[in-house]
């Protein structure tokens, strides 16, 4: 680099930082009233206090729940103390998170109305799920072993008379905004885009398991381009010699091949 792109550089880094808008506020005035103004202090704290019921109804949670819950995850939620200002309480977070998902209200919403920034609320809504799926997927979700799954089966066939099931399987679209590149991915039949939650619980109604899925065209294409791979795989190694430098598409159905 020589001196002009030098001198060109500087003077465009120069430019720049001149002409950049500085922040005109640290903390917008309706944030700054949180602790006095926000739905956690207004509404909340009143209804744990006074209405067992309405509380209920506002985080579809009872009250030892939503305690048992928040001692499994305030300490990986909680914060240091700054200097700048003070951290959101992890019981704080616990709540804006169990009102987004009880109510289905927006992110617009949660800014307005706990009184914290629209990106922090996105922030606080993925951390906390992720924490409480950290925390207790082996407490809520184990791995089944070979006598749990016995002991599903007998619970079927004593409960519901089917010998041998494993599990009773279910699904749910979820709605979401088309993605982008996605084309008709995500569209379902009832004409419009969604995400397919498919869950399988036992007798008892306790979940084992669950995933999500898309269209079952996408689904089948990738089985087929894994049965692909794996056809190939198998032809190397049993001809050695005429080991291909590309894979190709299996000519056969995936219901016919046997590798």
């Amino acid at each position: 680099m020589d001196a002009v792109q030098v001198f060109v550089f500087a003077a465009t880094g120069y430019l720049y930082l001149k002409n950049k808008r500085k922040r005109r506020l640290w903390v917008h005035p309706i944030n700054a009233a949180r602790p006095t103004h926000g739905h956690f202090v207004t509404l909340y704290r009143p209804l744990r206090e006074r209405d067992p019921t309405k509380s209920y109804n506002y985080l579809r949670m009872s009250i030892p729940s939503f305690d048992e819950l928040l001692s499994k995850v305030r300490e990986p939620l909680m914060k240091r103390d700054t200097n700048m200002r003070d951290p959101i309480p992890p019981e704080e977070m616990l709540v804006i998170t169990l009102r987004y998902l009880a109510s289905g209200c927006s992110l617009q919403d949660l800014h307005y109305n706990f009184r914290v920034g629209r990106s922090t609320a996105g922030e606080i809504v993925r951390k906390v799920c992720q924490t409480i799926w950290d925390t207790m997927r082996e407490e809520c979700l184990p791995t089944p072993t070979d006598a749990a799954w016995a002991q599903i089966a007998a619970t079927f066939l004593e409960r519901a008379n089917f010998p041998n099931c494993l599990g009773a399987m279910d699904g749910k679209h979820v709605r979401i905004v088309k993605p982008l590149q996605s084309g008709s991915l995500y569209h379902n039949y009832k004409h419009y885009f969604s995400i397919g939650i498919m869950a399988v619980a036992d007798a008892n109604y306790n979940f084992l398991c669950g995933c999500g899925v898309i269209r079952e065209r996408f689904r089948l294409h990738n089985l087929q381009e894994l049965h692909t791979v794996e056809c190939n795989r198998k032809w190397d190694t049993a001809h050695p010699r005429t080991r291909t430098f590309a894979w190709h598409r299996c000519p056969r159905p995936l219901r016919l091949c046997r590798g």
